[in-house]
């Protein structure tokens, strides 16, 4: 789930559907047992969850389709907490090239 402006685009495995809701009111109506908030404009299924990059620049979400999704500093610790897979960054790797 993203927050786009006044839009919170919601991705299914089959579908993507765009309602005109606030974010914080989409996150208020899910199961907060099964999504995980990592950003303020952004909350993830666990299951869709492949794991996380706490070591990027940038550190991220890695999302089973390949999607990555950006850790905010404010719910770093969370994610912490979560106990999520640690990926290692791609451009650690010998074999990365940019």
């Amino acid at each position: 789930m993203t927050a786009q402006g006044h839009f919170v685009e919601v991705r299914t495995c089959s579908k993507t559907y765009r309602i005109r809701i606030r974010f914080s009111d989409a996150v208020d109506e899910l199961d907060s047992t099964i999504g995980l908030t990592v950003h303020r404009s952004h909350r993830a299924h666990r299951d869709a969850i492949k794991g996380w990059v706490p070591t990027a620049r940038k550190p991220y979400v890695l999302l089973e389709d390949g999607t990555r999704v950006p850790v905010s500093k404010t719910y770093f610790e969370k994610v912490l907490a979560a106990d999520l897979v640690t990926l290692e960054d791609p451009k650690d790797s010998a074999e990365y090239v940019d």
